[in-house]
C-alpha cells in the first residue's frame, strides 16, 4: 500500500511540474507564440475593414482565372468582373492608383475581345466616364494639381487628334478630338471649383512629331514603334496615371509607370498600401481611374499592347 502511495505521489508531483512547466513557457513566450492567434485574428479584422484590402481580396481569384489557362467562356466572365474590382483597388489603394487602373483596362480589353467568340456582350463601365459621366458632376474629389494634369492630357489628345483626323489617319476622328476637349473642359471646370485657377490648356501644340509621323510612331515610354493614335492615347492615360502617382509620391517619371508588384501575392502581402477611408476620396479616384483606364483601352484598340511589359516600364 506504501509503494502505491509513493508511486502515485510521485507521477502527481511530475505531472505538476509538467503542468507548471507549461504554463511557465506559455507565459515567458506571451507576446509572441501564445498571443500569435489572438494578434493574427486581430490583423485579419484589421484588413478586413480596409476598403484597400477589401478590393484586393476581391480581385484575387477573378485575376487568377484572367490570366491561368481556362477555357473562354471562364475567361471572360472573369474579365468582366475583374475590371470594375480592379477599379476598386485604384480608387482605394492610391499608391496602387497605376497598378488598378492598368489592369482594369486590360480586363476590358480582353473581355471585348472574347465577347464574340462566347457568344456574350460587354459594356465598357469606362464609357461612363467619358464626357457624359463627367457633365452630371457638381464635384469632384480630387487634389487641384491632379485634376489639372488630366485637363491638360486631354486637351493635348484632343489637338493631336484634330489635327491627324485632318489629314485622313485611320483612326482619328473629330468625334475624339471632341470628347478630349469637352473632357478636359468639364475636368477644368471641377477644377475651378476650388477658386480662381491657371487654365494649363495651350489649344495649340507642336505638330512636328506628329507630321513627321502620322500612321505610326516610336512610344517614348517603351521604344515600340505603334499607332500614332494608340501612342496619343495611351500618353493621355499615363498622364492621368502619373498626376495621381504623383500626388502620392509614387516612383513615377515622365509617362513611364512602375507597378510596384506585379503578382498577386506580393501585392496581398502588402496589404496596407496606403488605403483610403475617406468616401469622396475614394469616388474621386474612382473616377479618374475610369477615365484613364477608357483612354488606355481606346490604345489597346488602336493597336497599342495590352501586355504588362509595354505597361509596367
Amino acid at each position: 500500500m506504501q509503494t502505491r502511495t509513493t508511486h502515485f505521489m510521485h507521477s502527481e508531483r511530475h505531472l505538476i511540474h509538467a503542468i507548471g512547466g507549461a504554463l511557465a513557457g506559455c507565459l515567458l513566450l506571451s507576446a509572441t507564440g501564445c498571443a500569435a492567434p489572438q494578434l493574427e485574428t486581430r490583423v485579419e479584422a484589421s484588413r478586413a475593414a480596409n476598403p484597400c484590402s477589401r478590393a484586393y481580396k476581391s480581385v484575387s481569384e477573378a485575376q487568377n482565372v484572367v490570366a491561368g489557362h481556362n477555357p473562354r467562356l471562364m475567361r471572360f466572365l472573369a474579365a468582366t468582373a475583374a475590371d470594375s474590382q480592379w477599379t476598386e483597388v485604384a480608387a482605394a489603394c492610391p499608391q496602387r492608383f497605376a497598378q488598378g487602373t492598368i489592369h482594369a483596362a486590360q480586363a476590358q480589353h480582353l473581355a471585348h475581345m472574347l465577347a464574340p467568340a462566347v457568344g456574350g456582350t460587354y459594356s465598357e463601365p469606362a464609357a461612363a466616364t467619358h464626357r457624359g459621366g463627367l457633365d452630371g458632376r457638381t464635384q469632384l474629389h480630387a487634389g487641384t494639381k491632379v485634376l489639372l494634369a488630366a485637363v491638360l492630357a486631354e486637351d493635348r489628345a484632343g489637338f493631336a487628334a484634330e489635327v491627324l483626323a485632318a489629314r485622313g489617319v485611320s483612326n482619328a476622328t473629330l468625334a475624339l478630338s471632341d470628347d478630349h476637349k469637352a473632357t478636359a473642359s468639364r475636368l477644368f471646370s471641377l477644377a475651378s471649383a476650388a477658386g480662381n485657377i491657371k487654365d494649363p490648356r495651350q489649344k495649340v501644340y507642336s505638330v512636328k512629331q506628329l507630321l513627321a509621323n502620322q500612321d505610326t510612331i516610336i512610344d517614348a515610354a517603351t521604344g515600340l514603334r505603334v499607332p500614332t493614335m494608340a501612342a496619343i492615347e495611351i500618353d493621355c492615360a499615363r498622364e492621368e496615371i502619373t498626376g495621381i502617382d504623383g500626388q502620392d509620391s509614387q516612383s513615377t517619371q515622365g509617362t513611364q509607370i512602375t507597378q510596384g508588384s506585379q503578382h498577386m501575392q506580393q501585392s496581398q502581402g502588402s496589404s496596407a498600401s496606403s488605403p483610403t477611408d475617406d468616401s469622396a476620396s475614394i469616388d474621386g479616384l474612382r473616377t479618374l481611374s475610369l477615365l484613364a483606364a477608357s483612354r488606355m483601352e481606346q490604345a489597346f484598340d488602336f493597336g497599342y499592347p495590352s501586355l504588362d511589359a509595354a505597361l509596367f516600364v
